[in-house]
């Protein structure tokens, strides 16, 4: 059943938490924009309804619930595949507008794909702040090890090839200072691990309390079961090409982690395809005054790639939440 919220204004979060679709101005005149969710986002839907306005209807796909591992999904293609599934219960409905914010990106992107195959018409997608995961090949894949009896007689070997004491003295000052700076280097690292990189800035996601995880990790920590599915979803995601029409919205914190203006979507986009800066961070960029900026370029993008404004599609019965 597909839930109406305001854009302003109370509503009733409980029931809304619990609907697997929200619908905001589902009376404009527009052709819908429809969100894939992948976490408590009620109110960043909200705050682009109020920026686009009465006349851009918003539909928000909701998130899959459990009590066990095996109630979530395995990976980002079985979650596309749970959001479709539940896009294609509104009866009269034609998905060709998609965006998804983090996790909500990538799987806004599938479902595009999956919609694609189908020979389905996509106008526009946007990834809000999503970068492509890289999977890395391991540092030790091809060192080939050595115990450190080994390494020590090498080092005694380079040792006693220098041939006067001053170059003895220059070879042992410059490994230890090679030393020094690997420990530097390792401690830096592990401080910022512990502390937490800007924790200052970068607020937490909503419901991490590791007193609620239900899931504890090789390492000991306490997660929930949703936050495993995200992370085990996107460490595993790998994209496909795609013709639709891309929109990526990045933070200059996330395009400086990812290295890429396009994040990493230039490589698979084959037909129009932007990427825009927009103020804050990844979780900031949904504060005042950031918001606006955030709404107003991705208005921007679905005017600039869907060009012709179609007729809106029908929408289904809707049950208003109180509020």
């Amino acid at each position: 059943m597909l839930v109406e919220i305001p854009a302003q204004g109370e509503y009733d979060t409980e029931e809304a938490g619990r609907a697997e679709l929200l619908g905001l101005h589902l009376t404009g005149s527009r052709t819908p924009l429809y969100l894939i969710r992948s976490w408590e986002e009620i109110e960043h839907d909200r705050a682009l309804a109020r920026v686009l306005g009465p006349e851009q209807p918003i539909i928000s796909v909701g998130l899959p619930h459990g009590k066990t591992v095996e109630d979530f999904p395995a990976d980002a293609h079985a979650w596309a595949d749970w959001a479709l599934a539940r896009l294609e219960r509104l009866p009269g409905a034609s998905f060709r507008r998609l965006a998804g914010w983090s996790m909500g990106g990538i799987l806004a992107y599938e479902v595009a794909q999956r919609l694609a195959r189908k020979g389905e018409p996509i106008e526009f997608v946007s990834v809000l702040d999503t970068f492509v995961p890289v999977q890395r090949p391991s540092r030790h894949r091809q060192r080939v090890h050595r115990s450190s009896f080994h390494r020590s007689v090498r080092n005694l070997d380079h040792f006693l090839e220098e041939r006067t004491w001053p170059k003895r003295r220059a070879y042992l000052r410059a490994r230890w200072k090679r030393r020094r700076e690997k420990l530097a280097k390792q401690t830096k690292a592990l401080r910022s691990w512990w502390r937490g990189a800007d924790a200052d800035d970068d607020r937490p996601m909503r419901g991490l309390d590791p007193v609620d995880g239900k899931f504890v990790t090789m390492s000991g920590e306490r997660i929930t079961l949703l936050q495993r599915t995200i992370w085990v979803s996107y460490r595993k995601y790998r994209p496909g090409p795609c013709t639709f029409p891309l929109l990526v919205l990045r933070t200059a914190k996330t395009h400086a982690m990812c290295g890429d203006v396009g994040l990493g979507w230039g490589a698979y986009a084959q037909g129009d395809f932007q990427s825009v800066l927009v103020p804050g961070r990844h979780f900031t960029m949904w504060d005042e005054p950031h918001v606006q900026v955030v709404a107003e370029k991705l208005g921007e993008g679905l005017r600039a790639f869907a060009r012709v404004e179609t007729p809106r599609d029908v929408a289904p019965d809707t049950r208003r939440s109180a509020g």
